[in-house]
């Protein structure tokens, strides 16, 4: 292993615990005062997105994708899965709750945006990286490195059975597999830790704060159900960009092997 990718390795090693440490006890206190619980993990996510955004710059830690030659018209697609709560509450007729933003909610779309730069930064950019470096050179490598990363998440997230029934937290777990997954190779197609990232935030904030917010959405089977299939969908999509990824690998490698083709001729 590289002097910088054991560097990388213990940085996250280092800030994967501290996030890890941090929501199995921050959770232990959620029911005693929620406002308290809520300003604490704001000020802890904004603390370590502040630092996870330093050392990235410090270090260098940035997947690098060679091709990147990229329509950014593949993202849209990624828009109806964001909106997917929404869609709920408006196809089943839920009740709207206009008065539903007083309550916290600007605390909450603040934790959301220093919570998901500090996750994504970590268990997208950093594990990503990581990944890339010491796994084998092999044909699915960067998918691998995706999927690998993403069940890290979600052992994390397992602080998720302090909090939640085991039936919730299982389902938000298979929330979080699809996301981070997803994020992850979007971090590789696209090259960038700005785009996963964004979409991280629009999905959990549209899904998991506005629409809750917006519509009295009774969380039951057909809730759950709903959204599986939407993150099946979401995952499949994801399948589909590698394919379209190692087309364009394929065009490129056919576009400069017939350039070269036309250069000898000219030669001769």
């Amino acid at each position: 292993m590289k002097n910088n990718t054991k560097t990388k390795l213990t940085i996250f090693l280092i800030l994967g615990g501290l996030f890890t440490l941090f929501n199995f006890t921050a959770f232990l206190y959620h029911d005693k005062a929620e406002t308290v619980y809520l300003i604490v993990r704001f000020i802890f996510y904004t603390l370590l997105s502040a630092a996870t955004v330093i050392l990235k710059h410090i270090y260098h830690i940035e997947i690098e994708r060679p091709r990147k030659e990229i329509n950014y018209l593949w993202l849209v697609p990624f828009i109806l899965p964001c909106l997917a709560t929404i869609f709920y509450g408006f196809l089943t007729n839920a009740p709207f709750n206009p008065t539903g933003f007083e309550h916290d909610f600007f605390l909450e779309i603040g934790i959301e945006i220093c919570g998901v730069l500090a996750e994504d930064l970590i268990f997208i950019d950093f594990a990503i990286d990581i990944l890339l470096d010491i796994l084998p050179e092999r044909k699915h490598k960067s998918l691998l490195a995706s999927f690998i990363a993403a069940v890290v998440f979600v052992i994390v997230r397992c602080s998720y059975f302090t909090l939640y029934s085991w039936d919730l937290s299982l389902f938000l777990l298979t929330l979080v597999f699809a996301i981070n997954f997803s994020c992850g190779y979007l971090a590789i197609f696209f090259d960038s830790a700005l785009i996963p990232i964004c979409c991280h935030f629009f999905f959990n904030t549209t899904n998991l704060v506005i629409g809750p917010e917006i519509y009295s959405i009774n969380y039951d089977s057909r809730y759950f159900v709903f959204m599986i299939l939407v993150e099946v969908i979401m995952t499949i999509y994801t399948f589909a960009l590698y394919r379209i990824s190692r087309l364009m690998e394929f065009k490129e490698d056919f576009l400069e092997m017939q350039k070269s083709e036309e250069i000898e001729d000219i030669k001769n």
